[in-house]
């Protein structure tokens, strides 16, 4: 695993998110709050999709009356949010230190993700993707 993890905070701007990325040449970072527990991921995949948003065509009206008007507030939130509290993935999948490579391996697979966070005690020791396994 990778022991000194880029993170976020909840109010750390997209912009900001996206130059984290780059200059850091990583794909993903989780969100941490204050008290270090990890809360939220941004990914690329969350930062495509803000940034699809732009370019965004309105669909067809009548089809507002198959969607949940929640559903569709939090799709709009995340895809034009300003911060990471609006974009983050809120599941967090999570291992311990203690798991096994095969069972990293079947985390990561499983849940079709390319990083996971490693968590003791409630708190961010690590993160292990793809790229440490290979």
């Amino acid at each position: 695993m990778t022991r000194e993890v880029v993170t976020v905070a909840l109010e750390t701007s997209v912009p900001e998110i996206a130059q984290i990325l780059h200059a850091k040449r990583t794909s993903g970072v989780p969100v941490v709050a204050a008290n270090g527990s990890v809360i939220g991921i941004v990914s690329e995949g969350d930062l495509i999709g803000h940034t699809l948003a732009i370019d965004e065509q309105r669909g067809s009206w009548w089809l507002t009356f198959f969607s949940d008007n929640s559903a569709l507030a939090r799709e709009y939130t995340k895809t034009h949010g300003r911060i990471a509290r609006d974009v983050m993935t809120r599941e967090v999948i999570s291992i311990a230190p203690t798991a096994s490579l095969a069972d990293i391996a079947k985390t990561l697979e499983r849940n079709r993700i390319k990083r996971v966070p490693v968590i003791d005690n409630g708190k961010l020791v690590g993160i292990v993707t793809r790229a440490n396994l290979l």
